[in-house]
């Protein structure tokens, strides 16, 4: 690093910068390394003459065994001596499935300091992340594919979390301490080459720094430049995306897919990165969020896997994120009586179904069936597998039902909520979507007076959503 900085007269700056006034509350996060325990002695000066409450949190993760415990015991002693309240805890880390025992580490952690803060009525969590780590991340995510805002990474702003450090160097915190006699615990797994940030840390960096001095400043020039650059782009993208969401059913998100092809790439990928984010926080790269462009452009039927569970799919004019844990459809009922005449509820369908014998005479709506076709009794049913009936209009050849809705471009999750309305010999009406042929009234001369009136049935009150045909009365 060049031109080091002077961490006291960073902290102060960053500080009053973030908004921290007189009487608020700060929790110094403290592990008993160099870079926390310099900035606690830091705040500690400061606290007086800016007026904040100074509290300390320390947490052992349970990975080091008897040196974690050691850590905390140190902790606590450097928070007696400096007259700062700590609440420390011990929280053993177990990493989810494909989650790396740091990932799951930090998880834990930001979970307890959090929580701390929190019980302080909401104090601002300050943090010792310097601008070595900065560079670390930067290069970390550059590799990971992390995007724009990834890229941005410790250096984005957030409104829970004060990081006075971001603009020194981990060298400058070494001289401080020793000037003044600060004692702090070295953590040995930071050597540990099996961990790819300690690679980059002792091997990388001190290499970029030797064929290009200044390196790793430059690093974190990047971030803070991608910062506000990203945060610029993710609330035009939030503003864009907004009028193409769409409501998918069982908690799931979906984009017009046309819409989403017409913006700008890079307000498509920003706004995809956020939604995804939003989904499993911490897990979107740019590799995922391709995936989701080229489902977007791509054709209907494909779906990715994403992470945290989400299952991603292109549908018919939609692109559909399912959330992890997203509750499961209601299983669907049988056969219920259809009332004739009268009206039936279908629940499940969100909608209704009147019946009448009543003649044709131009009312907009009706579906009229030819009575002598059919036997009784009626009844309305969701659909099942090897359903299959005549299209009316279609050429009266028979197929599958499932072809139909491919043909009519019928989502998945509308078609298990399609009713139809069946007799013994078959299926009359697929509801909103086409009558059978054989069932259909012939002609359009309205029969007469002497004649058997038709059977006419018409939607109340439907709920299908925008692939709901509300005109479709199956001819």
């Amino acid at each position: 690093m060049t031109g080091p900085a002077d961490p006291a007269a960073a902290v102060r700056r960053a500080l009053a910068g973030a908004g921290v006034a007189p009487g608020q509350t700060l929790l110094a996060a403290v592990s008993g390394g160099l870079d926390s325990t310099v900035l606690l002695h830091l705040l500690a000066d400061l606290r007086e003459r800016m007026g904040f409450r100074l509290h300390a949190a320390h947490l052992d993760h349970g990975l080091r065994g008897a040196a974690g415990e050691a850590d905390a015991a140190f902790a606590a002693q450097t928070c007696r001596r400096l007259g700062v309240p700590l609440t420390a805890a011990r929280r053993p880390v177990r990493p989810r499935p494909g989650e790396s025992p740091e990932a799951a580490a930090r998880r834990v952690r930001y979970r307890f300091l959090f929580a701390a803060a929190r019980a302080l009525g909401g104090a601002r969590l300050v943090t010792a992340h310097h601008a070595d780590d900065l560079a670390e991340t930067v290069l970390m995510r550059m590799l990971a594919g992390a995007g724009s805002a990834g890229l941005a990474a410790m250096a984005r702003p957030r409104p829970r979390v004060v990081r006075p450090l971001l603009g020194v160097p981990k060298a400058a915190l070494r001289d401080l301490a020793r000037a003044r006699g600060i004692d702090w615990r070295e953590d040995g797994s930071n050597a540990d080459p099996r961990f790819a940030r300690n690679r980059l840390r002792h091997e990388v960096l001190p290499a970029l720094e030797a064929a290009r001095p200044g390196a790793a400043a430059a690093l974190c020039r990047e971030a803070r430049v991608l910062a506000d650059e990203a945060d610029y782009l993710a609330r035009a993208a939030a503003d864009a995306l907004a009028p193409l969401l769409r409501e998918a059913g069982n908690g799931a998100t979906a984009l017009d897919r046309a819409g989403l092809a017409a913006l700008h790439p890079a307000l498509a990928r920003a706004g995809l990165a956020r939604l995804l984010g939003d989904l499993v926080p911490g897990h979107a790269g740019t590799a995922h969020v391709e995936a989701l462009m080229d489902l977007a452009r791509g054709r209907t039927g494909r779906r990715a896997d994403l992470p945290g569970g989400v299952v991603a799919e292109a549908r018919y004019g939609l692109l559909v994120l399912a959330r992890p844990g997203a509750p499961e459809a209601d299983p669907l009922p049988g056969p219920v009586p259809l009332r004739v005449p009268g009206v039936t509820p279908v629940a499940w369908a969100g909608l209704a179904l009147e019946a009448r014998w009543r003649r044709p005479d131009g009312a907009p709506g009706w579906a009229y069936f030819d009575p002598a076709a059919f036997s009784g009794p009626l009844t309305v049913r969701p659909r099942v597998p090897g359903d299959r009936f005549r299209p009316a209009g279609m050429g009266g050849h028979g197929r599958s039902l499932k072809r139909l809705f491919i043909d009519r471009k019928v989502p998945r999750d509308v078609r298990e909520r399609t009713p139809l309305v069946v007799a013994p010999e078959g299926i009359l009406w697929v509801v909103g979507v086409r009558q059978d042929e054989r069932f259909v009234v012939k002609g359009r001369k309205v029969p007469a007076r002497d004649a058997p009136r038709p059977l006419a049935l018409k939607v109340l009150a439907p709920e299908m959503g925008p692939f709901w045909d509300r005109r479709a009365n199956g001819v």
